[in-house]
């Protein structure tokens, strides 16, 4: 089990039975003596389990390594982003805009358009029923628009496919339903009514 001597960094191979087992030379440590003693927890523990154990020699002193813009947190023993926020003071003061780990980010529901400003985004989490095409009302932030998609209309329930036209009770029409313009219109002669729906041969006229 030894022949191909697993063992790095001057380890030893030791047969255990089907296995191999690596006695380390100082400092190294780990499985496969791959790892700085100084960076375990005992035997097949790692203290860097996202970053990379870097020792120094001659100090005889180890950290743990992070990517760029990373620090290792010791005490919940992973890599984590520095804030950078602290460091940008008069950064991300914009209107919804908030700082984080050192990014200029929008608050929650809010996206960025092409101006660069912070804008309602509330109709991302899909408010609307089925069939219906979702606006942010830009005036009034965590409020949105519900309206049919194209073919489809509002029953007084939900949107149904097809004209609202075909639905009498919908508009309530007396004569004519014009389904383009989604009202009520009147036959020659007839006036439409104050409450849009009924037709008359005269017209009300106050003085």
């Amino acid at each position: 089990v030894c022949s191909n001597n697993p063992c790095k960094n001057g380890g030893t191979c030791v047969p255990n039975g089907k296995e191999a087992k690596c006695q380390c030379a100082h400092p190294f440590a780990g499985k496969i003596c791959n790892e700085s003693h100084w960076c375990t927890e005992g035997e097949g523990k790692t203290l860097c389990p996202e970053g990379k154990c870097v020792f120094n020699y001659k100090s005889r002193v180890s950290r743990c390594e992070c990517p760029k813009d990373q620090f290792f947190n010791y005490e919940k023993k992973q890599c984590e982003t520095i804030d950078r926020c602290p460091l940008m003071p008069g950064k991300c003061t914009g209107q919804y805009e908030m700082c984080k780990n050192g990014e200029c980010l929008c608050v929650e529901n809010f996206t960025r358009n092409t101006e660069k400003k912070c804008v309602p985004n509330f109709c991302a989490s899909n408010p609307c029923g089925k069939n219906e095409v979702c606006e942010d009302i830009a005036t009034n932030p965590g409020y949105v628009k519900c309206t049919c998609k194209k073919n489809f209309f509002f029953n007084g329930e939900s949107c149904q496919q097809g004209s609202i036209c075909s639905v009498p009770s919908v508009l309530g029409c007396q004569q004519i339903c014009n389904s383009t313009s989604e009202s009520c219109e009147c036959l020659a002669g007839f006036t439409l009514q104050a409450d849009k729906k009924s037709c008359s041969t005269f017209s009300m006229v106050t003085y």
